[in-house]
């Protein structure tokens, strides 16, 4: 896409802190590849005019099967809730009520009001989720979020945030054009496998 100038270039992106709303806001990018956190953002510039008022819609991208198409699959990772384990008492009591509350139909009511789809779906939380002024009322929007398998993206584990360091620095060797894409993946997985954190793989 870079060769044939379809986008702006990796570089070129990295120096100017280039962001979304920058591009498909204000209506000079056709087709954003993003995640549903952005959909209430989006809302609110538009509703400021920190956007442009344009009509927009949710698609699913393609799939690598057919079989997922009426359920196409995504992936995500949630903002979690993280209790203190020597809490006192009565706030480890609190806390967990708490936790259980927002994870719960009731507490994603009170986020899909926010503009964010909640971890915890169902169709009247996607409801109120809709309802919030600026978001799109087409079937197909609703329905992609609705029918969408989110599968994790990031596996809880001591090794994860050594392996997002080092892909990071592989994909902004790749599109600088700094390193071919398998040096940069071989220096990638060589520095992840001598990090001893992968069972079986030090060393390798």
């Amino acid at each position: 896409m870079q060769d044939e100038e379809l986008t702006l270039s990796y570089n070129t992106v990295s120096s100017s802190k280039t962001t979304y709303q920058s591009q498909f806001g204000t209506q000079k990018a056709a087709l954003l590849p993003m995640g549903s956190w952005h959909m209430g953002p989006l809302a609110d510039q538009q509703a400021n005019g920190d956007a442009d008022d344009f009509e927009w819609g949710v698609a699913a991208l393609p799939q690598l099967d057919s079989s997922t198409v009426k359920h196409p699959v995504t992936y995500g990772d949630p903002t979690g809730f993280a209790v203190a384990a020597n809490s006192p008492s009565a706030r480890m009591k609190a806390a967990k009520e708490f936790v259980a509350w927002a994870a719960g139909p009731e507490g994603a009511k009170v986020t899909a009001k926010t503009g964010s789809v909640p971890a915890y779906t169902s169709d009247e939380a996607l409801g109120v989720f809709f309802d919030k002024q600026g978001l799109p009322q087409d079937e197909q929007s609703r329905t992609v979020l609705r029918r969408s398998v989110i599968k994790q993206e990031n596996p809880v584990g001591e090794a994860t945030q050594v392996i997002q360091d080092e892909l990071s620095m592989a994909q902004s060797s790749i599109l600088s054009e700094t390193k071919s894409t398998d040096d940069a993946l071989a220096k990638a997985s060589h520095a992840i496998a001598n990090t001893g954190l992968l069972p079986g793989q030090q060393g390798k």
